[in-house]
């Protein structure tokens, strides 16, 4: 497949617009560069696999996104399998975003990220990224837990509410959060990131502004950071980005 570039968008279709890679996804995508975009009292970006599709070398970079109306971004590794019989599960790997700035999104769920078991998304990267959200999360909703789905329609609202107010991590190999802040316009309860199943995540410089819990870790290994991974992560009330 030749590389595909989508500059200069502007989507602005109430609640079902998104710019999304899938859902049929069995021939799948491959160098994929999505910038400039503005997306606008819809859905943010959804990049998903599920019927044994490849779904790796995707750039997205200089985005703004204003009242989301549910996730700003969903990344989904799946095994529906909608397609010929015998097809293995595909791959969901090697996506970079970069440069990218959320205001006003819904807060019922996070960003999500998410394989499956046995099948994990692989090498991601988010840099110099912002979500401000509605906030209003409770501790209810931070200790539920996500179904797995693994057969079903990828779409965020069947995993329900998210435990996380900023991004749910589960089952990946390969998570870097470079200069990432997540902002509430009201008291949330659920910490900023909460990752399951992961393997390799590195924080760095990221941010929650007046909240102390800023991740849970669960059955997560290699977490690389000065003095610890944890104190890579940086709870915080500065900003540069609404300032």
């Amino acid at each position: 497949m030749p590389p595909t570039s989508v500059s200069g968008l502007i989507t602005k279709l109430r609640v079902m617009g998104r710019i999304k890679l899938g859902t049929e996804s069995n021939g799948g995508f491959r160098n994929i560069t999505i910038s400039n975009c503005v997306v606008d009292d819809c859905r943010g970006i959804a990049l998903e696999t599920v019927d044994g599709g490849l779904l790796e070398d995707v750039s997205i970079s200089n985005i703004k996104m204003r009242d989301i109306t549910n996730v700003s971004f969903f990344m989904r590794l799946g095994a529906r399998m909608r397609g010929p019989e015998g097809t293995p599960v595909g791959y969901l790997r090697r996506v970079l975003v970069s440069n990218v700035l959320v205001s006003n999104a819904d807060s019922r769920q996070s960003a999500l990220i998410t394989g499956i078991p046995g099948h994990n998304i692989e090498d991601v990267k988010f840099s110099n990224v912002c979500i401000e959200h509605q906030g209003g999360g409770t501790k209810d909703s931070a200790s539920s837990i996500p179904p797995e789905n693994e057969t079903g329609y990828p779409e965020p609202n069947r995993f329900g509410p998210m435990p996380a107010q900023g991004f749910f991590i589960r089952h990946v190999k390969g998570i870097e959060m470079r200069d990432v802040e997540i902002r509430s316009l009201r008291e949330d309860s659920r910490p900023a990131f909460v990752l399951e199943d992961v393997n390799s995540a590195e924080f760095i410089h990221a941010q929650c502004e007046g909240f102390q819990n800023l991740a849970e870790w669960n059955h997560t290994r290699h977490l690389p950071g000065t003095g610890g991974a944890k104190d890579a992560v940086n709870p915080s009330k500065e900003s540069n980005f609404f300032n």
